[in-house]
């Protein structure tokens, strides 16, 4: 039989170490990133209060998932437990950051507006 050699070899061929990216860590990097991104189309007010609610979302559907899985919570390797635990985290030191009067304000102020929120006008568009 020949010897044949694996093209993509277990252990690295020099001394260096090997960085590989676990899929838990990629998978909260894009949840957070959503966040981040969806949150920061809120008004500055209210930034802190919608990551702290989209974390929590995050959580809580990750959690689902986890028990959909039937992922061990004791696992000695990272779990969809894990992931829920650290976006929970997250939501809590996002929830430092709100402040209830400042948020509370922007809301009425949106509210009260006759248009809705803040429309910027199209730049693009021809005066009449």
């Amino acid at each position: 039989m020949m010897n044949r050699q694996d093209p993509l070899p277990s252990k690295p061929t020099d001394d260096k170490p090997v960085l590989t990216l676990h899929p838990a860590f990629l998978r909260v990097g894009v949840i957070v990133a959503v966040t981040v991104y969806l949150a920061s189309l809120m008004p500055g007010a209210l930034v802190a209060l919608a990551m702290n609610n989209l974390l929590f979302t995050g959580a809580f559907f990750t959690l689902l998932i986890a028990l959909l899985a039937r992922d061990r919570p004791m696992s000695p390797h990272l779990t969809r437990w894990d992931e829920a635990a650290v976006l929970a985290l997250l939501d809590m030191v996002a929830g430092i950051f709100v402040d209830p009067v400042a948020a509370q304000t922007a809301i009425e102020n949106l509210q009260s507006s006759p248009a809705g929120p803040a429309v910027t006008p199209d730049p693009l568009a021809v005066p009449q």
